[in-house]
């Protein structure tokens, strides 16, 4: 039985859970004890906007999984709710919207600003207002709405395109600012299905029409249709239970919000991550490199994404290009190689039976080896088509990972030893988006 919550926000609150105008993927709970929380993966969450005498329907979302965040010294800060963007919606941009109040419920009025469950029946309740709601409207969308539509992926094949295209689209708009049609009822789906009509070659093989046929047969609310498929397909969740789940919902990664975090409770049974676990010290200074590193290609204007699973993604003309990072010591330096090599294979073979072209795979590792362990590590990892660099925080950027994280050449080479073999590599990350990331991604 799926269980609904509501949260309980001021009006203050919601400009730090706007995120780019559309879902987060991940809100802060600001709850130091979260009773019954392995209760929430999978659930739906309300988020409600009190705002004077008024309360709003922000955003009504999916819970993937729960984590707790703490600080350097291991106190506890709050939670962090990640969320199924694909199976999610946000509502307004704003509580002064020009269509905030057909958001408006009564049914919380006499409820303290607080995170609780709700019963069966207020649940329905909003989620029939919620559907009254939605827009069907005959009106084109103009090349500035599609022009905020950038998945992190270039091409996609037809089996994974739409759950690619609902999950940025949600990313990116409040459903008030979206409409269907007669035919269309789905203002999300609609958007979509226009997107791949003004740019059929994000089709990378497969069939089109496909895609538009699933999508124009959604509901009105994306919640349920979209999460029964998304958890269906191939290279999302194996027909084989005890197999490792890889999650491929990449979203952008914001460095200020990269915290020391502790999973509480997640919805999948088993994941990658869940067999590979770090140490907590581990953990740590996995989140300090990846803050580090996020924050040195944002501001060289890359968009850098990352899921539960894959540590570091970017777009590159040619695919995707991803990226595992590793603490090591100088007991373990064999075994997180031998771990992050796995971790990549398994990602970009779960990538690619999705239809994501891999154009690059690399494994960031602390530069705590010898001039002969560099050599042997970086000619085994050639050997499988990926690149071995090294992460040194003694150097200043641009040097403080080598080779360069951004190439520039069909081949990186470091003392005159060629350290990729993948095609193709040629401006890979300088090729990427270079628009402000402000606000982009995971919310404060």
């Amino acid at each position: 039985m799926r269980h609904s919550f509501v949260w309980l926000i001021p009006e203050a609150t919601v400009r730090f859970v706007s995120a780019n105008g559309g879902v987060s993927p991940c809100y802060t709970l600001p709850l130091i004890d979260l009773p019954g929380a392995d209760s929430i993966p999978g659930s739906i969450v309300y988020i409600v906007a009190r705002a004077g005498r008024r309360d709003l329907v922000f955003a009504r979302v999916i819970v993937d999984s729960v984590e707790r965040c703490e600080d350097d010294a291991a106190n506890v800060l709050g939670h962090l709710l990640n969320i199924d963007v694909g199976s999610s919606c946000r509502f307004i941009r704003g509580c002064n919207d020009v269509n905030a109040i057909d958001y408006e419920t009564k049914l919380f009025d006499e409820m303290s600003l607080s995170f609780v469950p709700i019963s069966v029946e207020a649940a329905d309740e909003l989620d029939s207002l919620l559907n009254s709601r939605v827009n069907r409207l005959l009106k084109h969308y103009s090349d500035r709405e599609f022009s905020r539509i950038s998945p992190p992926i270039n091409h996609c094949n037809s089996a994974y395109a739409d759950m690619v295209l609902i999950r940025e689209i949600a990313l990116q708009f409040p459903m008030s600012e979206l409409w269907g049609n007669q035919h269309i009822g789905n203002p999300v789906a609609n958007l979509a299905i226009e997107y791949l009509k003004k740019h059929p070659e994000f089709v990378s093989s497969g069939s089109a029409e496909e895609v538009i046929e699933r999508l124009s047969a959604l509901p009105p609310l994306t919640s349920s249709a979209i999460h029964v498929s998304r958890r269906s397909r191939k290279g999302i969740v194996t027909s084989a239970p005890a197999m490792p789940n890889v999650d491929l919902s990449l979203m952008p990664i914001v460095p200020q919000n990269v915290k020391v975090r502790k999973f509480v409770a997640r919805r999948t049974s088993i994941s990658v991550d869940s067999v590979l676990q770090k140490t907590e010290s581990a953990e740590k200074r996995h989140q300090e490199m990846l803050k580090d590193i996020a924050t040195f290609l944002l501001s060289k204007g890359e968009k850098v994404f990352q899921s539960e699973s894959i540590d570091m993604a970017m777009r590159s003309k040619d695919g995707l290009l991803v990226f595992e990072l590793k603490s090591t010591n100088e007991n373990n330096i064999v075994s997180q190689i031998a771990k992050g090599l796995f971790q990549l294979l398994y990602y970009s073979d779960a990538l690619a039976q999705c239809g994501v072209t891999v154009a690059g795979k690399g494994l960031i590792i602390e530069a705590n080896l010898t001039p002969e362990m560099v050599d042997v590590f970086s000619r085994l990892l050639a050997n499988a088509g990926m690149v071995l660099y090294l992460y040194d925080v003694r150097n200043a950027w641009p040097r403080r990972v080598t080779p360069e994280l951004m190439p520039t050449a069909d081949t990186m080479v470091t003392d005159g030893y060629r350290l990729s073999a993948i095609d193709d590599y040629a401006e890979a990350a300088s090729k990427g988006d270079s628009k402000k990331m402000e606000g982009d991604g995971y919310d404060a």
